[in-house]
């Protein structure tokens, strides 16, 4: 009697990516600085969201040496959670942001914001924390200062 074994190496890859849509809250604190016609201001402090929409995306790909397997893409809406899956993202999610900006004597000012995500928003295993970038542009009316 002859046995023959083959070894099968399996090689599993998973990317994925969110759109979250949120409304933040954030309470910050200030410090203001007059220049000559310019007005500084850098402010810090937490933030709390709520995750309104957003769908999350993963692509896996399974590959035997050289040779594709599988390829499989599935899109869901991001803050659903199924009858049968603890793999869901959490509506709320507590923040640090941070803001520098500088308004103009015209009234015209700018913005930059970061935010930081501080807890995890993954409901299943692993780690999911929010980051975002945003400027603000606008005008303010009445005392700049």
């Amino acid at each position: 009697m002859s046995v023959t074994a083959t070894e099968v190496s399996l090689i599993i890859t998973s990317e994925g990516t969110a759109a979250l849509n949120y409304l933040e809250f954030p309470i910050q604190a200030g410090y203001n600085f007059q220049s000559t016609n310019k007005v500084f201001n850098f402010s810090i402090g937490p933030s709390l969201g709520y995750g309104f929409s957003g769908r999350a995306k993963v692509k896996t790909v399974i590959m035997n040496g050289n040779v594709k397997v599988i390829e499989e893409s599935d899109e869901s809406k991001a803050f659903e959670k199924l009858a049968d899956d603890n793999d869901y993202l959490k509506r709320f999610e507590f923040s640090g942001m941070v803001s520098a900006g500088v308004t103009f004597e015209s009234g015209l000012f700018l913005k930059l914001n970061y935010l930081h995500g501080i807890s995890n928003i993954q409901a299943g295993e692993g780690t999911f924390r929010n980051r975002s970038g945003f400027l603000s542009i606008g005008y303010t009316f009445g005392n700049r200062n």
